[in-house]
């Protein structure tokens, strides 16, 4: 489909249908995009013609279609590219930055295990993280029952806010019993300028 998308000359569909693809083989299987992928992308990049090329045609490319709402999903490689340049920024801003580790156990604290139980309950996790958080929050699934989550501009105090938030979202909606969700909180900001500073120990709840 993406391949005719792009034939058709098409780029911005074939676009979407490549991150849907992407986003589900990694998420559900967490496969990352194959040599094939990779160059189906690059074919998407040349449609537009050197002739036509502006800076309005590339942002419309860019730019998300509708009213997206929501925490900002991504795979678990631009989740990473990104991490890395929000902290390049926040070096000069000052600006806090936290990273949120979310995982699903029993009430015991254990891992689940593999089971259809298990996806079952991620994919609630994973609309729970995305209502609850900031449109500007960014979140990845690392695998089944495990999530990452950037917060950009909050405080150490506020955090235990929003996991508490994220939980209860969760709780309304999912039909399993016997899950809960676990956090630990570090704060990615703050440390690269001074070398010799030691990085808090990640919080937990």
């Amino acid at each position: 489909r993406i391949s005719s998308l792009i034939d058709l000359r098409r780029p911005k569909e074939a676009l979407s249908v490549f991150e849907t693809v992407t986003d589900t083989y990694y998420t559900e299987l967490g496969l990352k995009p194959s040599d094939q992928m990779i160059k189906l992308h690059n074919r998407i990049a040349e449609q537009i013609p050197n002739h036509d090329l502006s800076i309005d045609s590339v942002k419309k490319l860019l730019d998300e279609e509708g009213d997206a709402r929501g925490a900002f999903f991504c795979d678990y490689l631009t989740f990473t590219e990104s991490y890395r340049y929000v902290i390049r920024i926040v070096e000069r801003s000052g600006q806090s930055v936290y990273l949120m580790l979310c995982s699903l156990t029993d009430l015991a604290g254990r891992p689940l295990e593999e089971t259809e139980r298990l996806r079952a309950a991620s994919d609630t996790a994973a609309d729970a993280l995305k209502q609850s958080l900031r449109r500007g929050d960014m979140y990845t699934c690392l695998s089944p029952g495990r999530f990452l989550v950037l917060l950009i501009g909050i405080s150490q105090e506020n955090c235990s806010i929003v996991s508490a938030r994220i939980e209860r979202m969760f709780r309304e909606r999912s039909r399993q019993r016997g899950i809960r969700m676990r956090f630990k909180m570090i704060s990615a900001s703050g440390f690269r300028e001074d070398k010799t500073a030691e990085a808090a120990p990640p919080v937990e709840w």
